[in-house]
């Protein structure tokens, strides 16, 4: 799922409580990545309406911010996805705000712009963007932070929420099957041939000499030289 967002000039003051916790706790990580003089020119690019498109999906923020050419540049921000909190189904609350706020050292940017610092500009503005639209739609952050498989449903699979670990095991017709555990390569083998006596073995070689197959030129017809002794060696077993 993307949702793709046009920055509007808010006031958090229009949030509910819990984005507007949200939005704040955000800021303050952008703040804690960039250098000041970084961050208030992103906190300018997004007053002055220079993020001019937010790209939101799982594990990926794009933001499109104008500056000093005429093309916007575009700022890359992943992040680790994560599952659920447990008890978040519609919204989020207080209590799951502090888990889904990232880390900057969970961040990973990029950007189209020539300034090498990590995070430029143009991230930090594209950041402090999504905190604004959090503020007013908390939902957004876990859109952006989680997976979308529940919480519940991972439980089901085998998790230590649950308690329980199931441990899942392979149907027996879907198994891979043992080419050596066959009646064909135990005969093959000689597996489960009746123990003989060596002496009558080594009498029987003497009267009745072991044939290793026809040779073709100066080279040996391998599969024959098989089918050759394996058939000598059955025979001594033979009445």
């Amino acid at each position: 799922m993307t949702t793709v967002i046009t920055p509007q000039l808010r006031h958090r003051e229009d949030g509910d409580p819990v984005g507007r916790l949200a939005g704040t706790m955000m800021s303050v990580t952008v703040a804690g990545m960039a250098d000041t003089q970084r961050f208030r020119r992103g906190k300018a690019y997004v007053t002055n309406g220079s993020v001019t498109r937010l790209e939101i999906r799982k594990g990926t923020l794009i933001g499109s911010v104008l500056g000093s050419r005429a093309e916007p540049y575009t700022a890359t921000i992943s992040v680790d996805i994560m599952p659920r909190p447990p008890g978040l189904v519609t919204r989020p609350e207080r209590d799951h705000v502090k888990s889904l706020i990232p880390h900057a050292g969970e961040l990973v940017s990029t950007c189209t712009c020539p300034d090498w610092e990590d995070p430029c500009k143009h991230v930090v503005a594209t950041l402090l963007a999504l905190a604004n639209e959090i503020a007013i739609s908390p939902m957004l952050l876990v859109e952006w932070r989680c997976d979308p498989a529940s919480s519940a449903q991972r439980a089901t699979i085998g998790s230590r929420a649950s308690g329980v670990r199931h441990l899942h095991s392979v149907p027996t017709a879907d198994r891979p099957v043992n080419p050596f555990d066959s009646d064909a390569w135990r005969a093959f083998d000689g597996i489960g041939l009746p123990a003989v006596d060596l002496t009558a073995i080594t009498r029987s070689i003497a009267a009745r000499p072991l044939h290793l197959g026809p040779l073709v030129a100066d080279s040996i017809d391998i599969a024959a030289v098989l089918r050759s002794a394996q058939a000598s060696i059955r025979s001594y077993h033979e009445p």
